[in-house]
């Protein structure tokens, strides 16, 4: 035993051992990242930055889609002018923050009465607004498409409209007829004279729904019959002629001649604002949270990009889904940014450099592409999918 002992190790002459030094976690990610980056070859990043070109694409279908919205927003403020007619409608959310639309997304309107909001005394009562906007769109489009959501905590009219059937102007002559309103007159008791006096009266007070400020809005005034029971009036855009139908539409005489229906020329080339789905809201504090985010996105040109990839990406994994309880894409998009923030690509914008008053906000974004080029076309029937790039 004293030999084995002897012979064994000397613990009180042994060195200590070294001693483990652990990471803190901000070194550990640090560390995990630059394994990444080694493990991920070329060909991998030329993938996902390939389907990050290809998904904006087809986000972005162009400024004529872009216009629409802009049509839409026009013609809708013209409906709730009929209640509110200080009134105008802003577009907020995504179209804003990323200023493109794919031709499918809902859109978020707001509608804001500036000078009441000056003075603390906008928004109104916002279930009573809802139900009046949406009795009032009910006249230009299908009830079953108009939805007042009176109970929510944040009361809003909802639009569904029938996008795949909608259908533009191709030409001027298409253009025209879209912007036509039919008004049919009782069938008038007098001749002559009379008559010409009286068809002079109506033209008179349709022009009157302008005032004099507008003698431009409408084009023209025909009579199709010279018995004076239908006169046809042709505005110079869509929202005139939504304005002129909406006007007329609860009244029951216009002149000395009583009103038998108002229609628009054209039951299919219908005017942009039923062919899009949106929501329609009061309040303000949506707008100038857009313009935030829109700074941000505009700040380097990957960032509107990879923000749709990450849009993509959240909802083939069943991550972006709020009603399930996951997140929502505004939530995916704080987190894009402060990650952008947090590795310096994109600068901080401090919040009181947007305005407060939206009297100082434009209604509608202006467009821009998503991708500056158009090396990367695709078809908008075959959107970009994950299915072909795992992720390793």
């Amino acid at each position: 035993m004293a030999e084995l002992h002897h012979h064994g190790p000397d613990h009180h002459s042994q060195a200590p051992p070294a001693m483990v030094v652990r990471p803190s976690s901000r070194a550990f990610v640090a560390i995990c990242e630059r394994k990444a980056l080694v493990l991920l070859d070329t060909t991998r990043w030329l993938q996902w930055g390939s389907l990050m070109r290809s998904l904006a694409n087809h986000k972005d279908k162009g400024p004529a889609y872009f216009q629409r919205i802009a049509n839409a927003r026009m013609q809708l403020e013209k409906v709730v002018q009929q209640s509110y007619p200080m009134a105008s409608v802003y577009v907020f959310g995504s179209s804003v923050v990323h200023q493109v639309w794919d031709g499918e997304a809902d859109i978020d309107f707001t509608c804001i009465d500036t000078v009441a909001w000056g003075k603390n005394k906008w928004p109104p009562d916002e279930r009573i607004a809802v139900l009046k906007c949406g009795a009032t769109l009910g006249l230009l489009a299908k009830t079953s498409n108009v939805n007042a959501i009176t109970l929510a905590r944040v009361p809003i009219l909802k639009y569904s409209g029938v996008v795949s059937e909608a259908v533009y102007p191709q030409n001027e002559s298409e253009h025209r007829t879209q912007c036509t309103v039919v008004i049919a007159l009782k069938k008038p008791v007098f001749t002559g004279e009379p008559l010409q006096q009286s068809m002079r009266l109506v033209e008179r007070e349709v022009r009157a729904i302008f005032g004099v400020g507008s003698p431009e809005a409408i084009q023209q005034l025909t009579w199709p019959a010279p018995t004076g029971e239908e006169i046809r009036v042709e505005c110079a855009t869509c929202h005139d002629a939504v304005q002129v139908f909406v006007t007329l539409k609860t009244r029951a005489r216009l002149g000395p001649a009583p009103l038998v229906s108002v229609k628009l020329a054209s039951q299919s080339l219908l005017p942009e604002c039923l062919g899009v789905d949106f929501d329609l809201s009061f309040r303000a504090f949506g707008l100038r949270n857009s313009y935030l985010l829109q700074r941000y996105m505009t700040a380097h040109p990957c960032v509107r990009p990879g923000a749709q990839l990450l849009k993509s990406w959240s909802k083939a994994n069943g991550l972006n889904n709020s009603s399930a309880g996951w997140l929502c894409t505004y939530a995916f998009n704080v987190m894009w940014l402060h990650f952008l923030i947090h590795k310096k690509i994109v600068p901080f914008v401090v919040p009181d450099d947007i305005p407060t008053n939206p009297a100082e906000m434009p209604t509608m974004p202006s467009y821009s592409p998503i991708v500056m080029s158009d090396a990367c076309v695709i078809s908008p029937r075959r959107p970009p999918t994950f299915s072909n790039l795992e992720i390793t």
